[in-house]
């Protein structure tokens, strides 16, 4: 685990759920919902909540390093849910209060959805929202792809409407507004770059589309004039 989120040395909690998490991503051995992906969102929730609330910093980084562990136990769909689930099961063990659990089982629950109930939520999503920023988020979407599949017409179906409201929505805190900005270029934020990607995608399918059509139809005034 990097030194930026290993910094919670006050809370030994915080190395227990960085274990369980690894072993529970292992077991679903996923190309995208991984422990890589949840260790690069845990340190975009460590930057923001360090800023934006210090005082819950290490209950979103808990839940940033679970939030997808539910893609490895069920299916994708149910991944949100079944995260909550593994958070409510495990972290009583760890030392974790109800309080605290609940904060965390929520934020887990949320992060794959448009409404967020909690702060430790509302910084978990816009981690997780940096990770579709940019040419990393680029990255990470074909690798989405990867996992369920997809061909490149899927994917635009998929990430094309998502990525637009998803830009509409931005981001809860200045931190990973400023976050965001630094992903993009010199023209556009990173969000807006992986938005514009898709767009872009959308564009060079439909032009194909009108030539092919073109072609068609060259075709058959050529047979006429047989």
């Amino acid at each position: 685990m990097s030194q930026r989120v290993t910094c919670f040395k006050e809370d030994k909690r915080l190395i227990e759920v960085d274990h369980l998490a690894y072993h529970l991503y292992r077991n679903g051995n996923l190309k995208v919902h991984n422990y890589d992906h949840a260790r690069w969102d845990a340190e975009r929730a460590a930057e923001i909540s360090l800023v934006e609330r210090p005082s819950l910093a290490p209950l979103t980084v808990a839940a940033a390093l679970m939030h997808d562990t539910g893609a490895s136990v069920g299916k994708y769909e149910d991944h949100a849910y079944n995260g909550g689930v593994l958070v409510r099961m495990h972290l009583p063990h760890l030392g974790y209060s109800p309080f605290e659990i609940g904060l965390i089982a929520t934020a887990v629950k949320q992060h794959n959805s448009w409404q967020h109930t909690n702060d430790v939520s509302r910084m978990l999503y816009d981690a997780d929202t940096l990770n579709k920023a940019g040419e990393h988020g680029i990255k990470q979407c074909l690798l989405v792809g990867e996992e369920f599949g997809l061909s490149l017409v899927e994917m635009k179906n998929r990430f094309l409407d998502y990525f637009t409201r998803l830009t509409e929505k931005g981001y809860y805190t200045d931190k990973a507004r400023e976050l965001d900005i630094i992903m993009g270029n010199e023209i556009v934020s990173g969000l807006e770059l992986t938005a514009e990607f898709w767009h872009q995608v959308n564009r060079n399918r439909s032009s194909g589309k009108k030539n092919q059509k073109r072609i068609k139809i060259s075709k058959n005034n050529s047979n006429s004039n047989e």
